[in-house]
């Protein structure tokens, strides 16, 4: 709630910033995300993470088709980004809300592949008339695209509890995929 006046200034922004250069698109192509083609693209990406959800079909099509009747979130974009090649680097979901801004809620990537997925999104957002995007972003992406002129805020707000501390070891790692996609903000 605190955030919600800058980010009524976020379509103002970019129509008043139009002379800025637009964040540079990586080498990648993008194109929408499926539940199918997270499912099918999960186990590669994720195969340096020690903490996955365990998806299956009906549920993401479930949780996609919340995703696009949630009207008070906005609109999702959902997007799985590829490299030239056709391989896939990883996917980002997030919405917009007019006068609210962009709340990015997942984000996945391919090891050292991180920079790309992020800088395509920033390119996506801003196609969109984004000046700003805010979401919760893991540290291995902000090390890879620590030099690409973005700004980058620190906000702890995870609350985490388990009796069990190889649990606690995994998320704390930063080897877990935990979103907001995988969590109640939904």
């Amino acid at each position: 709630w605190a955030h919600r006046p800058l980010a009524a200034l976020d379509v103002p922004t970019v129509r008043a910033a139009g002379r800025l250069r637009a964040p540079a698109a990586a080498a990648s192509r993008d194109e929408p995300l499926t539940p199918e083609l997270l499912i099918e693209h999960l186990p590669e990406i994720s195969r340096s993470l020690r903490l996955v959800p365990d998806y299956d079909l009906p549920f993401l099509r479930w949780l996609f088709a919340e995703l696009e009747n949630k009207k008070t979130w906005g609109t999702p974009h959902r997007r799985l980004v590829r490299a030239p090649d056709g391989r896939v680097l990883g996917w980002y979901v997030y919405f917009v809300l007019e006068r609210e801004g962009f709340q990015v809620i997942h984000l996945v990537a391919r090891p050292r592949h991180e920079g790309t997925v992020l800088a395509n999104l920033l390119s996506h957002a801003y196609e969109h008339g984004a000046a700003a995007v805010q979401g919760r972003v893991q540290a291995r992406v902000l090390t890879s695209r620590a030099h690409c002129g973005a700004l980058f805020r620190f906000s702890p707000r995870s609350l985490v509890h388990s009796r069990g501390p190889a649990l606690i070891g995994s998320i704390t790692s930063g080897r877990a995929l935990l979103t907001p996609l995988e969590g109640e903000r939904l």
